[in-house]
C-alpha cells in the first residue's frame, strides 16, 4: 500500500513536470514566432 501511494505521488509529479515543459516550450515557440513576425 505505501509504494502504491509513492508510485502515485511519483507519477502526478512527473505528469506535472510533463506539463509544465510542454506549456514553457509552448509559450517559447510563441515568443520566437512573434519575434520573427515583427522583424
Amino acid at each position: 500500500m505505501y509504494s502504491f501511494v509513492c508510485n502515485n505521488i511519483f507519477y502526478a509529479d512527473l505528469i506535472i513536470y510533463i506539463i509544465v515543459c510542454f506549456i514553457l516550450y509552448s509559450l517559447f515557440d510563441v515568443l520566437v514566432h512573434y519575434k520573427c513576425n515583427v522583424r
